[in-house]
């Protein structure tokens, strides 16, 4: 009986100790992928806050985050009977009610369209 009992205790102990080797093993030679994002995800352009309700006559000015000193921005609005915007502050005043979506379209110097940026406002 006693032989029985020390047995497993042995077997336990070193299946423990193959375990805590293999794992430490395998953290070090193959780390789990992380979800941070990437530099190439946090530096592409995006507008730095999209706005959703106004009201008339309340002026809001867009901007573009992570825009680099080579490009250029031009805005434009889907109705302008409802809202104006300049093409190159990207100053917005709403005239009436209404649905209106932002676009910003991101130029090189060489003015060729880079990226399109829309944005919903109701």
């Amino acid at each position: 009986m006693t032989h029985l009992n020390k047995k497993p205790t042995k077997n336990f102990t070193f299946f423990l100790i193959i375990t805590i080797l293999l794992s430490i093993f395998l953290s070090l030679f193959c780390p789990f992928p992380t979800y941070a994002k990437t530099s190439k995800a946090a530096s592409s352009p995006c507008f730095v806050i999209k706005y959703h309700t106004l009201f008339v006559n309340q002026k809001i000015q867009y901007q573009i985050k992570h825009l680099k000193n080579e490009y250029s921005v031009s805005y434009t609005i889907s109705n302008s009977s409802l809202a104006h915007i300049t093409k190159k502050t990207g100053i917005l005043t709403p005239k009436k009610a209404g649905n209106i979506m932002v676009k910003a379209i991101i130029y090189t110097k060489n003015t060729k369209k880079l990226k399109h940026l829309p944005t919903g406002l109701r």
